[in-house]
């Protein structure tokens, strides 16, 4: 098995493109809603 082969074994999974950055977005969002309630 060559390095190549080995490596794709080891590649992660993510069947949803672009939804860990949509959570990632999401909180973000959430995030600044906070601070915005605590800060005022």
């Amino acid at each position: 098995m060559t390095p190549a082969e080995r490596a794709k074994i080891f590649m992660p999974f993510n069947p949803l493109k672009g939804f860990t950055e949509a959570l990632r977005e999401k909180e973000r969002e959430a995030e600044a809603r906070d601070d915005l309630l605590w800060h005022t």
